[in-house]
């Protein structure tokens, strides 16, 4: 796949999903460097622009200590990622919820949707990372109409933008335990057009670095298939 450049998630919305800690955020981290800097990412060239990372877990002390070790990687500095517009913005400890339910039940956007929305329009972005729906979803995860608007709702903003959604999830003790990696109602499987799975890789018994990125749905091609990962030297 190297050296195909596409962006075949634009104007749709993708959930990773993975348990904490099993560095799912660092695995966006390296997407969205590799976006601004046109690189590989795990055997991907991704289309070349800015990114907007909306964390809601790292602060940017955090966030600088993973970019360091990503640059590093790529052979370039942190300064260069900000200058070719990786866009980070942390909300760690404060309010980040995009989306909530109004006295009808019904998923409304916030302040801070909107702000993100005026932020994705100025820079143009190929992709925007959200990072997670447990902070910017503040409806039901059960609700299968709450959980199908805030998808929508999503998905609104990468076709008014013509970017990449990619929302980060958890899943629940079910959901591990299945296999599916999944929480919540259906609706969330059902209403984005892929899925991916991140996860430890079931032959790694000592290490514990091993990865398997697995696609549990893809509307762009075959479901199934799966990429095995090491960590190393933070990448």
């Amino acid at each position: 796949m190297v050296g195909a450049r596409s962006n075949p998630g634009a104007n749709n919305v993708t959930l990773l999903s993975g348990e904490g800690g099993i560095g799912k955020s660092l695995l966006l981290l390296q997407l969205s460097v590799a976006h601004v800097l046109g690189r590989d990412w795990i055997g991907y060239v991704p289309e070349s622009g800015p990114v907007l990372y909306f964390s809601c877990e790292e602060d940017e002390n955090e966030i600088c200590r993973r970019l360091e070790a990503i640059a590093r990687h790529y052979g370039a500095s942190r300064r260069e990622l900000k200058d070719r517009g990786l866009h980070m913005i942390s909300r760690a400890g404060m309010d980040a919820v995009l989306g909530r339910v109004d006295r009808y039940g019904n998923i409304e956007p916030t302040i801070l949707f909107a702000r993100l929305q005026g932020m994705a329009s100025t820079h143009k972005p190929k992709a925007i990372m959200l990072d997670t729906a447990a902070d910017i979803f503040a409806g039901n995860e059960n609700d299968r109409s709450q959980v199908r608007q805030f998808i929508t709702l999503l998905r609104g903003l990468a076709i008014g933008t013509g970017a990449a959604v990619i929302l980060v999830t958890h899943p629940s003790l079910h959901g591990t335990s299945s296999g599916s990696g999944l929480s919540g109602s259906t609706a969330w499987h059902n209403s984005v057009r892929a899925r991916m799975y991140f996860k430890s890789a079931p032959s790694d018994n000592e290490s514990n670095l091993l990865r398997t990125l697995e696609f549990s749905k893809n509307n762009y091609g075959p479901i199934g298939e799966h990429v095995m990962l090491r960590w190393h030297n933070g990448v």
